[in-house]
């Protein structure tokens, strides 16, 4: 009885080794490389429902940039009569209730296919003003964009600084910017 007592706990131990070399060589790298397969297709699914979903909303993009750039004035336009762009800046200091002390047009920047006018705005403003008029800047349908800022500390009250914009007017470039 001894010797079939041993012989099953030989088999056991034999066939419980035999499982656990299988389960380090065999199952668990399977499983290891089945599991990144799967993390990698949902990765992929997701790519590609990101990219179906902007390829639903290019005809609608191309539609806004054709209608965007129809809206752009030419340089030879802007530059005859810069008094709409300073206009519209009139218009987003007075939604900010911020007066200008000096704003006027300097000059064209040529660039590619596009050209920037220029344009210096000195003003006195609260931190609020200065932060509301921004705002009306960045949400504004003209392509404006603040080139420089500087601050400046009122003597006079603490409340107000002196700010010096340089802003930039994009729109469409005529000759051989083009």
């Amino acid at each position: 009885m001894s010797w079939d007592r041993k012989r099953i706990l030989t088999l056991v131990a034999g066939s419980l080794v035999t499982v656990l070399l299988a389960q380090n060589l065999v199952v668990g790298p399977v499983y290891e490389r089945l599991s990144l397969l799967a993390e990698q297709r949902e990765d992929l699914v997701s790519s590609v429902e990101k990219a179906q979903a902007l390829a639903d909303r290019l005809p609608g993009a191309e539609d806004d940039w054709e209608q965007g750039t129809r809206s752009l004035p030419t340089a030879d336009e802007a530059v005859a009569h810069p008094d709409a762009v300073i206009g519209h800046i009139g218009a987003l200091l007075a939604k900010a209730d911020l007066t200008a002390l000096d704003l006027r047009f300097v000059n064209p920047e040529p660039g590619k296919g596009f050209d920037e006018l220029i344009f210096q705005l000195k003003a006195r403003a609260s931190l609020t003003q200065l932060v509301r008029f921004l705002h009306e800047l960045s949400v504004s349908p003209r392509p404006l964009r603040v080139e420089t800022m500087s601050l400046a500390k009122d003597a006079r009250n603490a409340r107000v600084v002196t700010v010096d914009l340089r802003l930039a007017a994009l729109v469409l470039a005529t000759g051989d910017g083009s």
